[in-house]
């Protein structure tokens, strides 16, 4: 999708981030140098709800598969493939939310209150009409709090590298490892200083 979150990041980050803002003009993208936080960049605004179908995903594999839908499953495939898949999920749904972030709140200020509320916080899977319209955003903070904590779980979950015969023969091909959630929790704890 044009407008896949992280395909987005590194765009947004080095070009549409507090320092350049691109912006439309005549049909063509060009940079504009100001700090104009208001502008509407439509990529980045329309970013929004597929990030949050990722993280309802996430939010539903999550709950599935710990809730143990396998009873019957050897030791050896619980912790190379339910664990693995569930530590996906918690990774996914981090990196979701350090996009999120990134895009639509204010920088992390080590010293700050860190309380704007700017985006909802879902770790539960919607399965009523109630949950699905609770989208009342939460402070900054409880977001990076989220992040954390999902990135500590799939850290201690995923594993260091494919293992040939235990995994499904997908898994090695770029899929989250064990690295992968620290690398992207060392960023975030960069971020909140």
């Amino acid at each position: 999708s044009d407008y896949s979150p992280y395909w987005m990041l590194n765009l947004n980050h080095n070009a549409m981030s507090d320092i350049v803002r691109r912006i439309a003009n005549n049909s063509s993208y060009n940079p504009i140098y100001e700090r104009k936080t208001t502008n509407q960049v439509r990529y980045v605004y329309q970013m929004f709800s597929p990030a949050y179908e990722i993280i309802s995903n996430c939010n539903y594999m999550i709950e599935y598969l710990e809730g143990e839908p396998f009873p019957d499953i050897s030791d050896a495939d619980r912790e190379n493939n339910q664990n693995r898949l569930i530590g996906e999920a918690y990774f996914l749904r981090a990196a979701t939310y350090l996009q999120l972030v990134a895009h639509f709140c204010p920088a992390y200020d080590l010293n700050g209150a860190n309380d704007a509320k700017l985006i909802p916080l879902r770790t539960k899977f919607s399965n009523t009409m109630e949950t699905a319209l609770d989208v009342e955003p939460v402070e900054t903070y409880k977001v990076y709090d989220q992040m954390v904590s999902d990135l500590k779980k799939a850290e201690e979950l995923l594993p260091k590298k494919y293992i040939a015969g235990s995994m499904h023969s997908s898994y090695q091909y770029g899929r989250a490892t064990k690295h992968a959630a620290m690398a992207v929790l060392s960023k975030i704890y960069m971020l909140m200083g």
